[in-house]
């Protein structure tokens, strides 16, 4: 689930989002691709992430974020501890711009 707005800015565009997600347990140094369905994403937008939950699990963070096709944002969790974490549920906020 996500919603949006659009800010026109120049030439330019920036869309604001947020999303439901759920991280699933990642054993340690393991990666996990979200998805996040945004119409307005394109493969030429930047992306920004954060989370509402600013207390995310020590050793879990967001090594990348990007537009992987058009309408479909990859936000990339890296377990970057020496153990097996959970991140949970929680929200992504996040900026598209072009």
């Amino acid at each position: 689930m996500s919603s949006n707005r659009r800010l026109n800015q120049g030439e330019g565009s920036r869309f604001y989002g947020s999303a439901s997600v759920t991280v699933s347990a990642l054993a340690a140094a393991a990666e996990e691709d979200l998805s996040i369905t945004d119409t307005n994403a394109e493969v030429d937008h930047v992306v920004s992430v954060s989370f509402a939950n600013a207390a995310m699990e020590t050793g879990l963070s967001v090594s990348a974020a990007w537009v992987s096709a058009a309408g479909t944002i990859k936000v990339r969790i890296s377990n970057q501890s020496g153990s097996g974490l959970t991140g949970g549920a929680n929200t992504i906020y996040y900026t598209l711009e072009k």
